[in-house]
């Protein structure tokens, strides 16, 4: 196990450059423009189709593995 250090401690200088008023920050870039969600909509034309038997036996199978463990 490392020893504990000391913790750290940082001097600032009260003769630093204040920071900038908020009124001179430069103006916020409009975002661009939203995707369309294909992703998204992929996802859900798969989620709606009904599950092959394959897919159900591997379910079944996989919740019968899992619940006897």
């Amino acid at each position: 196990m490392t020893p504990r250090k000391a913790p750290v401690v940082i001097d600032l200088d009260a003769d630093a450059e204040p920071a900038p008023p908020v009124r001179d920050a430069p103006p916020v870039p409009d975002a661009t423009p939203m995707p369309d969600g294909a992703a998204m909509q992929a996802a859900a034309r798969l989620a709606a189709r009904p599950p092959s038997r394959l897919a159900r036996l591997f379910w079944a199978l996989a919740g019968a593995v899992l619940g006897a463990v």
